[in-house]
Formats: C-alpha cells, sequence, structure tokens
C-alpha cells in the first residue's frame, strides 16, 4: 500500500498531466472502473474515464490555463486536493460564448488511491467566475 505522499502524489500528477492538456493520462491515473458521483459539468457527459477526459478536452479548449493545488490532505488510501482553476475563456463553453476573461474555479476533490490510480472521485461544487 502506498503512503499518503505517494497517493498526495498521484493527486498532484493528475492535474499536471491535465495542465499539460494530456487527457490520456486519465487512462493510467483514473482506475478503468473509475465513476464520477458529481453531476457532469456539461449534459450527456459518461460518468466513466471517457466522460471524464471530455469534460477536460472541453475546459481545455475553451479556458487554457493551469491548476494550483492550495491544500492537500491524505490518510490512508484517501486524498482531498483544494484547488483553483485559472484559464482565459476564449471559446464557447456549454452555450456561452467566449468572453476574453479570465476564468477562475475552485473545486475539493476527494479520492481513493488503490494499485497507483485514483479509483473514485466525489467531490462537492465547482465554482467558476469571470473576472476581468
Amino acid at each position: 500500500m502506498a503512503t499518503p505522499e505517494e497517493n498526495k502524489a498521484l493527486a498532484r500528477r493528475f492535474y499536471e498531466e491535465i495542465g499539460k492538456d494530456n487527457v490520456d493520462a486519465v487512462d493510467k491515473l483514473a482506475a478503468e472502473g473509475y465513476i464520477n458521483h458529481d453531476p457532469p459539468p456539461f449534459l450527456g457527459l459518461a460518468p466513466g474515464q471517457a466522460g471524464l477526459k471530455l469534460a477536460f478536452e472541453m475546459f481545455w479548449k475553451a479556458t487554457p490555463g493551469h491548476h494550483v493545488i492550495e491544500d492537500q490532505i491524505a490518510e490512508g488510501d484517501k486524498v482531498v486536493t483544494r484547488l483553483r482553476g485559472v484559464g482565459k475563456h476564449v471559446a464557447d463553453l456549454a452555450g456561452i460564448p467566449p468572453s476574453g476573461l479570465v476564468t477562475t474555479w475552485t473545486s475539493r476533490r476527494w479520492r481513493f488511491i488503490g494499485c497507483g490510480t485514483a479509483s473514485l472521485l466525489n467531490t462537492g461544487r465547482l465554482l467558476i467566475r469571470l473576472r476581468s
């Protein structure tokens, strides 16, 4: 079993890879049976790996930017990550035309780590703000 520090590193790596526009990393870093228990950010997305990859692709194309991990807590196989995403709204996002404004969102993500992959994601709200 991995240590809490190793589990935190896995969660950080997930956002580092997404920040490089490497959504294929989801196949390695999210377990095969991954299920997102959040309401999907866009209607019609599957709850598994394919839906997660598509959501990241849609966000990346519309609001390219980066993630900032603000805090992490780990115990056993559980990791909670508080993060902020920042990007410029340059393309249509779920029917919202591009504004050219900086988009900031905050989130808390819970992961249960097993065999070197995040096996489950279950979190609270995603907040999106546009600011100039």
